[in-house]
């Protein structure tokens, strides 16, 4: 558990004037929500979390910082975490991001989707359970960061917890002028180009994004291509896309997607609502977040699942959304199954 002594606390002090600053408001928010055992930061060494690392020492908060390694993180960004944030735990998966791909027993057996990212579970929100976490998540990211608030509270079953964001109010510009007013050092990537360092190949990055990571860490690609091979000559869904080779580039190919607002890094849970169905046959669904229902029926078909609709996920939203949430991802397995095109 990680503190200040009493005497190198930083007091927050309002300016008389204009009221507090960012960095004196993100201070009384840490205090404000402190729970008893402390903290569970949640520490992706990206610029976000270097800030809120330093405001957490200023505020003398009890916490224990954690990183949850993806087996895919950037290099350059693991070797920054190991040299300037030593007294992070570092969180290691059951199963590395290849074995995952390359269906090793007990895995997900598969690659992650945008609509079926077991990613997201696997390494980020299998951890701090029943804890209070502290992440460095801003409004500005995006929009279905800004509808959770500065305070949310996650009831995924298996994965309850806290969060508090206490720069979630903060702007781009008002954290990079925080690290270099304080002088805090952040990894080399930023300076090379890179706006926001996450997973390399996240479902959630560009075409453009992935075109840059291949340039930059082709080994990486490389030993994706060796996973799915490792699991082509078993993997039904594998063998209906083709060849191992054009099993990857579908895979990084993001024309397939349609623009859903949803960002790299996400750590959102998806939230069901009352839309109603108005479509008919298998067409997709064209609003939210039955299109979400769709999409899972599609992504379980590719992977090789069977059709069995998640009524008890479904059905406790209400009789009628339960129905057209299931219709809808039934006649998205259809359509990935290639009963009918997508």
């Amino acid at each position: 558990m990680i503190g200040l002594p009493v005497a190198d606390i930083e007091p927050v002090l309002d300016t008389p004037l204009f009221g507090p600053s960012a960095d004196q408001r993100s201070i009384a928010i840490l205090r404000e929500f402190e729970p008893p055992e402390g903290y569970w930061f949640a520490n992706s060494f990206g610029k976000d979390s270097t800030v809120v690392r330093d405001l957490m020492a200023r505020s003398g908060v009890r916490y224990d910082s954690h990183h949850g390694l993806t087996t895919i993180d950037p290099p350059e960004l693991v070797r920054f975490g190991r040299k300037h944030h030593p007294e992070t735990i570092i969180d290691r998966p059951r199963f590395s991001f290849w074995q995952h791909v390359a269906c090793v027993e007990g895995s997900r057996s598969g690659l992650p989707l945008r609509q079926a990212r077991w990613c997201c579970e696997e390494f980020k929100e299998c951890w701090g359970v029943g804890r209070t976490v502290v992440a460095g998540v801003r409004a500005a990211e995006s929009a279905k960061r800004a509808a959770q608030g500065m305070v949310h509270v996650c009831m995924k079953p298996g994965y309850e917890k806290r969060f508090v964001k206490p720069i979630y109010f903060w702007s781009t510009a008002e954290v990079w002028e925080y690290i270099r007013r304080r002088n805090l050092p952040y990894c080399e990537l930023y300076d090379q180009g890179w706006h926001r360092i996450g997973c390399v190949m996240c479902p959630f990055s560009s075409a453009a994004e992935i075109a840059r990571a291949r340039e930059r860490w082709p080994r990486m690609f490389d030993g994706l291509l060796r996973a799915v091979r490792r699991a082509w000559s078993t993997k039904a869904s594998y063998q209906r896309i083709g060849t191992p080779e054009q099993v990857v580039e579908w895979w990084l190919s993001r024309d397939r997607y349609k623009d859903d607002g949803e960002e790299q890094e996400t750590m959102a849970f998806d939230q069901f609502g009352a839309e109603e169905l108005t479509e008919t046959g298998n067409e997709k669904p064209t609003r939210q977040p039955l299109l979400g229902c769709w999409n899972r029926g599609y992504a379980a078909a590719v992977a090789g699942d069977e059709c069995v609709p998640p009524y008890r996920t479904y059905s406790h939203h209400g009789g009628t959304w339960g129905y057209q949430a299931c219709r809808a991802w039934r006649e998205g397995y259809e359509a990935g199954n290639g009963e009918v095109t997508p």
